[in-house]
């Protein structure tokens, strides 16, 4: 059977054949009971009535019968195609984007060493050439959810005090998602950080009301339309600058994540008129094909 040949369902297709062509008899009948009731309207009237006939109509519509019948399966065979094409096309795209994933070194690294997600290398990196996380210190998460950056942080400032030599951190973790807890951070999950509430909470929870680094690896929900999603990313690093005037200590440093984009020189540029250093970053493990970078602003100059 054709339908086989081409890779669909031979039930399915049967099923909707049958179905169009009795919507296309129900039209049909349709048609010839409007045409019967206008002759008989014109009869009435006392009009002529041949350019209706009805054997000449009769005989129109049966030779146009099998003609349509062929047109409609025609157009639900391309459909069914186009459909099918598109459903293959798709698990191409997971097949492939499965595949990378599985490859990819970071994915295997964060299996081994039992981070949340791959994100983890990204800080880790960054913290490795720079040194923005060290015992003692208190963190603010921004954009926690799955919890990987906490888990970094958690380490590197020695939150959990498994080091007694030096001195002990403090990680607090904030997301619109859940959380799943983890040992030696404070969650506030279910929390959008442009909330005010929020902000009273997150001073409540901090040992000193403020924090000396606050990483942002928030991300709005995408729309596709990268230009928006870009605006709106740069909105979130821009509200998350405006709550660090509140919450960061004097010499204090932000990492935030951005979208590259028109906007991008608007942001740094406001994040160099409150820090006296500021550079752009891509760590390895942002993806070579991702339009990620970060910005680390070090030495607020806040009171």
């Amino acid at each position: 059977m054709w339908a086989a040949a081409q890779g669909l369902n031979a039930s399915v297709f049967l099923n909707f054949l049958h179905f169009f062509q009795g919507v296309l008899q129900d039209c049909v009948l349709s048609l010839e009971l409007k045409i019967a009731t206008k002759q008989l309207s014109l009869k009435q009237e006392g009009k002529p009535i041949n350019i209706i006939c009805p054997h000449v109509i009769e005989r129109h519509l049966i030779q146009l019968k099998p003609l349509w019948t062929h047109f409609c399966c025609q157009c639900l065979v391309s459909k069914c195609l186009h459909t099918t094409m598109g459903f293959l096309k798709k698990t191409g795209t997971e097949h492939w984007w499965l595949e990378r994933h599985l490859k990819d070194p970071f994915v295997k690294a964060t299996k081994r060493q039992h981070y949340r997600c791959r994100s983890a290398f990204k800080l880790l990196e960054i913290d490795d050439k720079l040194r923005i996380l060290r015992p003692g210190l208190s963190v603010l998460d921004c954009g926690a959810a799955p919890g990987a950056w906490s888990q970094v942080a958690v380490e590197r400032v020695n939150a959990l005090g498994t080091d007694p030599a030096v001195p002990t951190g403090f990680v607090l973790g904030v997301d619109l998602l859940r959380i799943s807890p983890l040992e030696g951070a404070v969650f506030l999950s279910e929390a959008d950080i442009a909330d005010p509430g929020t902000l009273r909470t997150i001073q409540s929870l901090l040992p000193a009301e403020k924090v000396d680094v606050i990483l942002s690896d928030m991300a709005p929900n995408a729309t596709g339309i990268k230009e928006l999603d870009h605006q709106k990313l740069i909105n979130l690093c821009l509200g998350l600058l405006n709550l660090s005037q509140s919450i960061l200590k004097p010499k204090g440093t932000m990492l935030c994540k951005f979208w590259d984009g028109h906007e991008s020189r608007l942001l740094q540029n406001r994040l160099k008129e409150q820090f006296q250093d500021v550079r752009t970053i891509k760590p390895q493990a942002s993806r070579k094909d991702s339009a990620e970078s970060y910005y680390l602003a070090r030495l607020y100059k806040g009171k």
